[in-house]
């Protein structure tokens, strides 16, 4: 009768091992509401390539369901845009360090030709106010903050051919 019992008792930590090892399969795969908002996230901390990535799984996952893929394109179209501006800034290195005043720091601080032209806006229009103008290469488009309703905006505005600015426009969606 103790040769039974014992190994029934065996049989049952062995079985109990088995169902153990069963229960840590592979983990799931994300969904594709979890891949979306991975790559949102993504976005948001400059990882747009992990962004991609993430969509086009999540976009693997809703055409195998025959679900829209309506908002996996507006984060494409996201995370590329940003992609393309993040290939598209400089790196910033300082070698050296000196002190200016707040005045002439933009005077100071040295861009190549082909990168634009910063200033101030007071000395850029010849007028009050405070804020930062930026030309680029061409000297045809400027970028400029200004202050409306306590809050400060970017604008943009363009060379016109008689040598006049066109209408600053604000710019939308920063």
């Amino acid at each position: 009768m103790k040769r039974i019992i014992i190994c029934i008792l065996v049989l049952a930590t062995c079985g109990n091992s088995f169902a153990q090892k069963r229960r840590k399969a592979t983990p799931a795969k994300p969904t594709a509401e979890q891949l979306m908002e991975q790559a949102q996230a993504a976005i948001e901390g400059y990882r747009f390539e992990h962004a991609l990535e993430c969509l086009e799984e999540a976009e693997a996952a809703l055409t195998k369901k025959k679900k829209p893929t309506d908002e996996v394109d507006e984060l494409r179209e996201k995370a590329e845009f940003g992609l393309r501006w993040l290939h598209g800034t400089d790196r910033v290195m300082v070698i050296d360090t000196f002190v200016v005043d707040k005045a002439d720091f933009l005077q100071a601080y040295k861009l190549s030709e082909e990168t634009g032209k910063l200033d101030y806006v007071s000395r850029f229009f010849q007028t009050e106010g405070e804020g930062t103008v930026y030309q680029t290469e061409l000297g045809n488009r400027m970028y400029f903050s200004k202050k409306v309703g306590g809050h400060e905006k970017i604008f943009a505005s363009d060379l016109l051919a008689g040598g006049q600015w066109s209408e600053a426009q604000e710019l939308q969606g920063i």
